[in-house]
């Protein structure tokens, strides 16, 4: 019994943590050899996506983020004739996260009447199974895009999600998010 009960706490436990992981995507053109891109700018705003944070220190915080990432990949930032164009945007959207608690019984003694006596019998708590619910969430997702500068044509982008405490994105959700992009940056420079 014990064993099951430590087996439980540490699916549990497993069950949390994963609730707050970021989950990261990337995709690019196949053809494109990065090797040649050593320079980059962010897009200017006619271009744009238009769907920056509306939060200027979340936008200061992104644009850092991703500039100290670039650097480290060992592209620079070149304002007049870059290689490469970044722009990024920023989602916030309800979705519903599915859980589910495990269900035991209440452990009781029942005691049967004998030739010697009253004869009392434990019953342990057992697993009767799981109650499954729905909650609530708020999911942040940010999208980075590269583009080349001379065709104006995307070649990458990343994105990664993930569950917010609360209703909007901060610059630590961001920054975790981010360097989860650029972990899957295979940049070759």
């Amino acid at each position: 019994m014990k064993h099951v009960v430590q087996a439980l706490v540490l699916i549990m436990g497993f069950g949390m943590f994963s609730s707050c992981t970021v989950t990261s995507h990337t995709d690019k053109v196949l053809d494109v050899d990065f090797s040649k891109y050593q320079s980059f700018a962010w897009i200017d705003s006619a271009r744009s996506t238009g769907l920056h944070s509306s939060n200027s220190i979340l936008d200061q915080n992104i644009r850092s983020a991703t500039r100290k990432e670039m650097t480290m990949k060992g592209l620079r930032e070149q304002h007049s004739n870059p290689d490469l164009y970044i722009d990024y945007s920023v989602s916030v959207e309800s979705s519903v996260r599915r859980s589910s608690d495990p269900v035991y019984s209440y452990p009781y003694t029942q005691y049967i009447y004998t030739r010697r006596g009253v004869v009392p019998i434990w019953y342990p708590s057992m697993y009767m199974g799981s109650r499954t619910y729905q909650t609530k969430v708020k999911e942040g997702t940010i999208r980075i895009q590269l583009y080349d500068a001379k065709t104006n044509k995307m070649i990458w982008q990343g994105w990664a999600n993930s569950e917010l405490n609360g209703n909007t994105m901060t610059s630590k959700d961001a920054l975790t998010q981010i360097k989860a992009i650029f972990k899957k940056f295979d940049y070759s420079g």
